[in-house]
């Protein structure tokens, strides 16, 4: 009795040898209500370090009316205290960017990302039509006509619009 009860637990449990698997395909559509363009900061040739340097440059967003949101600029690849352009031998330049005209109201991501902490972002709301936001770039004389080596200085800032 006992060996036919083994016979039948054994017959009853099924046996699971063989699998069957498929890929499923996961995508997500991000609506045209939202568009960013994004100009190039320039300060242009300059052949005296002890002037200050401006330049600006204009961010475009296309957000769906009524939106909220946040244009965030971080810190730069070049970031250390302060954002730098720098040339291809490790020399720097400090510069800073700012919401306004002025260049009283620098411009970051503290209230974001936090990667340039001494300012934040600019709050906004969305028009759906394109809104046109000025980036004020200022970079501070040198205390030395001797401060910056001939080049050609860069840094790459990624802004980020959060909403």
């Amino acid at each position: 009795m006992l060996i036919l009860m083994i016979v039948f637990i054994l017959l009853a449990t099924p046996a699971w040898g063989f699998t069957s698997n498929n890929n499923m395909q996961v995508s997500v559509v991000v609506p045209s209500s939202v568009q960013l363009l994004v100009g190039k900061l320039d300060f242009g040739a300059s052949t005296n370090p002890l002037a200050a340097l401006t330049a600006t440059a204009a961010i475009q967003v296309n957000m769906a009316s009524g939106q909220t949101y946040k244009i965030a600029i971080d810190a730069g690849l070049h970031f250390s205290s302060q954002r730098r352009i720098s040339d291809a031998g490790g020399h720097f330049r400090a510069y800073t960017l700012y919401q306004n005209a002025a260049r009283t109201l620098p411009w970051g991501d503290a209230d974001q990302a936090a990667s340039y902490l001494p300012a934040s972002s600019l709050a906004t709301i969305g028009s759906g039509t394109w809104q046109s936001f000025m980036v004020y770039g200022s970079s501070a004389p040198a205390f030395s006509a001797n401060a910056y080596p001939p080049g050609s200085y860069t840094d790459t800032v990624t802004i980020t619009l959060h909403y």
